[in-house]
């Protein structure tokens, strides 16, 4: 009777437990713009092979979707590891890259989304599924509309760069660069070494859902940081005064709400199965830390400790040896009893 029991019990084990099934492909597959269809991708992601990690030689799940929006084309990566990856468990990278050509009438730009995971089964093919729609979608006609304005004069003629924020070179290469990161809220300024670039933006942002319980109230928010480059061509055109209002055009115009919102929702959907209750009314704000997105339950969660740590898979084992024990406990009374 005992093995009985003790025979379902483990046949009822998460199998996250002691491994994930994630979505592998061998080669990337591409889609175009005019012939997307969401339940086509959708059908064939869903046949593509899957694999049990549960070995320690394995990095994590990780997908990349890549978006040519001057050919209108879709790339997607799955794999185990991408050498280039530096990404952990639930951390989310977007790319975005902006390139003015020599007349500034034309121009194309591309994100590329990239995805780590540990905690769910296929959770990179998930993570597809949230995020493809809006990168196919989003315009970012506006937000290019007033980059223009910043970053082209009537004269192009570049004779110096700015090298800090008050210091002055001449450049060989007639382009100055400017960097921003919010993470040390520091600026670089310098002379860019390659002749051949063009006016050019390149954002990259990384993003972590974070899980807080205060006072039997969970707490959500996005970690959010953000590297902006830029390349400039005409004279002393990279200093903070230009730069400060590159940064206002991004929060203003690059619209990030639109991952963020997706972001949310995936990882909220994935953990939801964790609690005894779901959040409801969830709304959004900024706080006066504008690299911390939160999103505030209108609702108290209780705070049990088995469903809060259920959350984090290094605990699934420790628990379920703590349940397996307490339950052959209890059985094991009855039994004397009998």
């Amino acid at each position: 009777m005992i093995f009985e029991l003790l025979l379902l019990l483990f046949i009822s084990i998460p199998k996250n437990i002691f491994g994930i099934y994630c979505i592998y492909s061998e080669e990337s597959f591409q889609w175009s713009f005019d012939e997307f269809d969401y339940d086509k991708l959708k059908d064939k992601i869903d046949h593509f092979p899957v694999y049990d990690y549960n070995d320690d030689n394995i990095d994590m799940c990780r997908v990349e979707i890549y978006i040519d929006y001057q050919y209108r084309s879709i790339l997607i990566s799955f794999g185990d590891s991408f050498q280039w990856s530096q990404l952990d468990n639930g951390e989310a990278r977007l790319d975005f890259l902006i390139i003015f050509n020599n007349n500034n009438i034309q121009v194309e730009y591309y994100n590329v989304l990239e995805y780590a995971c540990y905690d769910k089964d296929q959770c990179n093919k998930l993570f597809v599924y949230h995020h493809i729609n809006w990168l196919k979608q989003i315009d970012y006609t506006l937000f290019q509309t007033h980059l223009r304005s910043i970053l082209f004069y009537n004269s192009n003629q570049t004779e110096y760069c700015f090298i800090d924020k008050v210091k002055l070179l001449k450049c060989e290469t007639n382009i100055c660069s400017g960097k921003y990161s919010s993470y040390h809220k520091n600026y670089l300024f310098e002379c860019h070494e390659n002749s051949e670039s063009l006016v050019e933006v390149h954002i990259t942002t990384d993003m972590k859902l974070i899980e807080e319980n205060i006072l039997n109230k969970n707490k959500i928010y996005i970690l959010e940081h953000k590297i902006i480059r830029y390349t400039c061509m005409f004279n002393k055109c990279n200093d903070q005064y230009l730069t400060d209002k590159l940064i206002n055009i991004v929060e203003e115009y690059f619209q990030l709400s639109l991952m963020r919102d997706a972001f949310f929702n995936y990882s909220f959907i994935n953990k939801q199965e964790f609690y005894l209750f779901h959040y409801s009314n969830l709304s959004y704000q900024t706080t006066s830390n504008t690299d911390k997105r939160e999103y505030l339950p209108s609702i108290s969660i209780i705070n049990d400790y088995l469903f809060n740590n259920l959350s984090n898979n290094k605990s699934h084992l420790s628990i379920f040896i703590i349940l397996t024990l307490l339950y052959l406990n209890i059985i094991d009374h009855l039994f004397k009893q009998i």
